[in-house]
Formats: structure tokens, C-alpha cells, sequence
């Protein structure tokens, strides 16, 4: 059987019962990773329907799904994963939960968004940038010259 789209074929794995969260052997993605980095909508939101967590890890650099859509600057897969209410305080292996990797990335409409979900006013957001300049400030005194 000749298949023409690859959501077909997701569509038909997932119906015989293959595990949406299964890594391929030798993969540091699990397949939702994969489908966000690929900007599918229609495989994402078949994955994430079927079971696929929505905070898989990638094992590389820690990054979740939310992580890789605000990497991509995708806002489209962002709001998909919205629907599906990520853990917005897992972090990546640098430290970043989604709101930091969006400051850091320049995504003003996907900080607004997080903030807002996270309850965060105005003031909130600046002693957190005020105890993220702090800490650079001890670090680079501390370190070595």
C-alpha cells in the first residue's frame, strides 16, 4: 500500500496502538518533538490526541515541546500546544522554563501570552529581571579573569 501523506501513516500506526511517546531507537526526540520542529500542525495535534505527552523532554538539551515551537518562533504551533496546557515551568538543560527561552528568543506576543498564564503582572516580570541581572552580576564577579 502506497501512502501518500505522512499523517496518514500517523493515523494508521496510531490506530494499530503504536506508543505516541516512543523514542526510535537512537533518537533524542520523541515524535511530538519531531512533528513541532517539522511545524505539522495535523500530525501535533493527532499525536497530542492520541496520548502524546505534552512535556516529553528532549534528551539532548531538556527542551519540550513548548521549548522547540518558541525556539522556531512558531506562534501558530505555540498556541496548538497552549491548547494542550504544557508544563510551563519545566526547564531546559541551560535553566530556561518557556518564559525565559521567549524573553531570551524576543517573542513579545509569547511572553505577553505565558506571563498572562502564569498570573504574572507587570511587577512580577521585573523582579524576576531584576534577580536574573543580579545573578549575572555575581557570576561574572565570581568567575576567573
Amino acid at each position: 500500500m502506497h501512502l501518500r501523506r505522512p499523517n496518514t501513516l500517523v493515523r494508521l500506526l496510531l490506530s494499530f496502538g503504536a506508543d505516541p511517546n516512543r523514542f526510535h531507537p537512537g533518537e533524542t526526540k520523541a515524535p511530538l518533538h519531531l512533528s513541532v520542529d517539522r511545524r505539522d500542525l495535523t500530525i501535533t495535534r493527532m499525536l497530542l490526541e492520541n496520548g502524546a505527552s505534552i512535556d516529553v523532554v528532549d534528551v539532548d538539551n531538556g527542551d519540550t515541546p513548548i521549548h522547540r515551537a518558541i525556539k522556531n518562533s512558531d506562534g501558530r504551533m505555540f498556541r496548538l500546544l497552549l491548547e494542550f496546557n504544557p508544563d510551563m515551568e519545566i526547564q531546559d538543560r541551560s535553566g530556561k522554563d518557556a518564559l525565559a527561552v521567549a524573553r531570551y528568543r524576543g517573542e513579545a506576543e509569547m511572553v505577553v501570552e505565558l506571563q498572562s498564564r502564569l498570573g504574572l503582572g507587570v511587577v512580577e516580570l521585573s523582579l524576576s529581571e531584576v534577580d536574573e541581572v543580579v545573578e549575572e552580576i555575581y557570576d561574572s564577579l565570581s568567575s576567573p579573569s
